[in-house]
């Protein structure tokens, strides 16, 4: 684990990558509360892989996410080197071939591997596919959507005020 592990570390999450994007491009997102959450609030234990950095960069990269929401490089960097340094890593082997979308399968190898509770994603091929839910389920995993995640963090945060409560 890494040094500063939040103190819900028995809550291992993984979050797909187009959760942290989008949580870049609208601060005010769903997906930037899940985000606040692991980097500000250390609300649970996030579970990543290289692959996962590596999309994000690549995405956030993307001339056209550059221009129209002005992400800079060093923006997509700061986000690479908080998961490095805060995140639980893990190495997926290519061992899954659960998804239709098959760019998919290193998320839930990763999150079978890191014994996560929760995937959180925004990826319709992951979140509306009832037979890979009930697979992962079996596994240990609950793939939530983000609405979903955020509605589950609100009823089990305890009352507590935190940035990652809905006003």
């Amino acid at each position: 684990m890494p040094k500063d592990t939040p103190a819900n570390a028995a809550l291992r999450v993984v979050v797909d990558t187009n959760v942290f994007v989008s949580a870049t491009l609208s601060q005010e997102s769903g997906s930037a509360l899940i985000v606040n959450a692991w980097r500000v609030d250390r609300k649970f234990a996030l579970i990543t892989c290289r692959q996962a950095v590596n999309e994000i960069l690549r995405v956030l990269a993307y001339p056209h996410i550059r221009i129209k929401y002005g992400v800079q490089p060093s923006e997509a960097h700061r986000i690479a080197k908080n998961l490095y340094k805060r995140a639980v890593w893990i190495e997926p082997k290519g061992e899954i071939g659960l998804c239709r979308d098959e760019t998919d399968n290193f998320l839930l190898e990763t999150a079978i591997l890191g014994k996560a509770k929760y995937l959180v994603s925004g990826d319709n091929d992951l979140v509306d596919d009832k037979k890979l839910k009930a697979e992962m389920l079996k596994r240990g995993v609950v793939i939530v959507g983000v609405a979903e995640f955020v509605a589950i963090f609100k009823k089990t945060d305890g009352g507590e005020k935190s940035k990652f409560a809905i006003s």
